[in-house]
C-alpha cells in the first residue's frame, strides 16, 4: 500500500502540475488552402489511398483531422507501418497499427480518434493514414509533382495501389492529402507506464505473500 500511495502521488503531480500535458497536441499537418485535387479513398478490396507523415513529438497518437470534397462519407482510417516512407503492403495486406471509426464531423473536416489504440509514436517516426469510406468519398488535397513530398509539413507523400490497371502494391501518388496529426505527449505515457508498473509490482507481491500461505494450509491437512 505504501508503494502505491507513492505512485498514485507521482500521477497526481503528473497530471496536475502541467495541464497542459493532458490536452492534445498538433503535431504535423498539411492543410493547405489551395485545394487543387481530390482523390477517391480506399475501398478495401481493390483500390487503396493513404498519405505518409513524420512524426514530430513523441507520446501518443491521439486523433487525426482529414478533410472531405462534401461527397461521400469516410467511415474509418488506420495508421500503417513504413519502410523507407513507403507503406507496408498494398492489396495483399498493410501493417496496420491502429485502427479508427469516426468521433466527430464538423462541415467537411472528419476526425478520427486513435487514442484507445495506445500507439506509441516517436519523433522521426514515418507512418502512413489510410481512409475507408463509401462509394464517391473524396480526400481534399492538393497537386505536387508525384513523390516530392514536403508541403509546409515534416514530409510525406500520397500513396495509392489500384488493382484493376495492374497495382498491387502501394506507389507514390500526384498530390498530398490534407489532414492534421494531435499527439498525447510522453509525460502522460510516463504517467501510464508508472501506473501499470506498479500493479505489476502490487500483483506479484501479493501472490508472493499468499503462495507460502496456500502451502502452509495445504501440508496441515
Amino acid at each position: 500500500m505504501k508503494i502505491m500511495r507513492r505512485v498514485f502521488s507521482l500521477l497526481i503531480s503528473l497530471t496536475f502540475c502541467q495541464p497542459v500535458i493532458a490536452s492534445l497536441i498538433l503535431d504535423q499537418e498539411h492543410w493547405t488552402e489551395d485545394v487543387s485535387a481530390w482523390a477517391r479513398i480506399s475501398d478495401g478490396a481493390t483500390f487503396g489511398r493513404s498519405q505518409t507523415f513524420t512524426v514530430g513529438l513523441g507520446g501518443f497518437l491521439g486523433s487525426v483531422d482529414v478533410q472531405h470534397t462534401q461527397t461521400g462519407e469516410f467511415t474509418m482510417a488506420r495508421i500503417l507501418a513504413t519502410s523507407d516512407g513507403t507503406p507496408i503492403g498494398g492489396s495483399n495486406g498493410s501493417v496496420v497499427l491502429a485502427t479508427s471509426s469516426i468521433v466527430n464531423k464538423v462541415g467537411d473536416v472528419f476526425t478520427f480518434d486513435f487514442s484507445e489504440n495506445f500507439l506509441p509514436v516517436s519523433a522521426g517516426d514515418v507512418l502512413a493514414l489510410e481512409l475507408f469510406g463509401i462509394p464517391n468519398a473524396s480526400w481534399v488535397g492538393r497537386n505536387i509533382p508525384a513523390g516530392t513530398g514536403s508541403a509546409g509539413y515534416a514530409g510525406g507523400d500520397s500513396f495509392f495501389f489500384n488493382t484493376r490497371f495492374g497495382i498491387p502494391d502501394w506507389e507514390p501518388g500526384s498530390f498530398d492529402q490534407n489532414f492534421r496529426t494531435y499527439i498525447i505527449p510522453a509525460p502522460v505515457s510516463l504517467a501510464l507506464f508508472v501506473l501499470g508498473l506498479a500493479l505489476v509490482v502490487v500483483q506479484r507481491r501479493q501472490y508472493s505473500s499468499g503462495f507460502p500461505h496456500a502451502a502452509s494450509n495445504t501440508t496441515t491437512q
